[in-house]
């Protein structure tokens, strides 16, 4: 029961606030509200950005290699035919042979004879030594290559040692028929009783030099 009486009693009370028969007689107020606003702007916003980029890269890179291989042939050649020794001097001797033999001596003839281009060779007619050689310079100057040889003095003497030689020669010539000879001979020796030769006085492995002078034969 005192729930229903409190919810009458709240509906009542909700009843009277709702129900105003108040009469409100006020004046026409007219309000009149001008409001005018010109707002113009106006945002002219000009941006020309020229970016010119003018970028001209010119590489000229001329490489001009101009190789002038000139190979002038050589005029000078000695005279072919036969010359003869005329002097022989010995510059070194390790081998003590200078004394032992006058192979080679004043006298010895070679015997030279042309080869293609600024060639010739020269062969030695006592122990028959040969060697190709070449003109360097229209001076007269040449060089040999290695020429190598058998020496059988020792065995035929029966001793068992082969000597073997080397020689590297080189010199000039001139024109009036005369020429020079430098010879760097190596001897060495090959056999079982090789060491014989030094009862002899000759000590192999060794080097020597000599120098000549020839002249053409008439």
């Amino acid at each position: 029961m005192l729930r229903v009486s409190l919810l009458i009693s709240s509906a009542l009370l909700f009843s009277c606030t709702e129900t105003d028969t108040g009469n409100d007689t006020g004046s026409n107020e007219a309000d009149t509200d001008t409001d005018t606003d010109t707002d113009t702007d106006t945002d002219t916003d000009t941006d020309t950005d020229t970016d010119t980029d003018t970028d001209t890269d010119t590489d000229t890179d001329t490489d001009t290699d101009t190789d002038t291989d000139t190979d002038t042939d050589i005029s000078f050649s000695p005279t072919a035919g036969t010359w003869v020794v005329q002097e022989l001097n010995t510059l070194t001797d390790e081998c003590g042979v200078s004394g032992l033999s006058d192979e080679g001596g004043p006298g010895s003839t070679i015997q030279l004879t042309h080869l293609d281009g600024s060639g010739f060779n020269m062969t030695f007619d006592d122990g028959g030594q040969s060697m190709d050689c070449e003109i360097q310079s229209e001076a007269g100057d040449y060089a040999c290559s290695l020429s190598q040889s058998e020496n059988t003095t020792a065995q035929d003497m029966g001793i068992d040692c082969l000597i073997l030689v080397d020689v590297m020669a080189s010199g000039d010539f001139s024109e009036d028929g005369t020429g020079r000879i430098y010879s760097d001979i190596t001897m060495a020796g090959e056999g079982d009783h090789c060491s014989a030769m030094e009862m002899v006085g000759i000590s192999m492995p060794c080097q020597m030099v000599t120098e000549s002078t020839i002249r053409l034969e008439n």
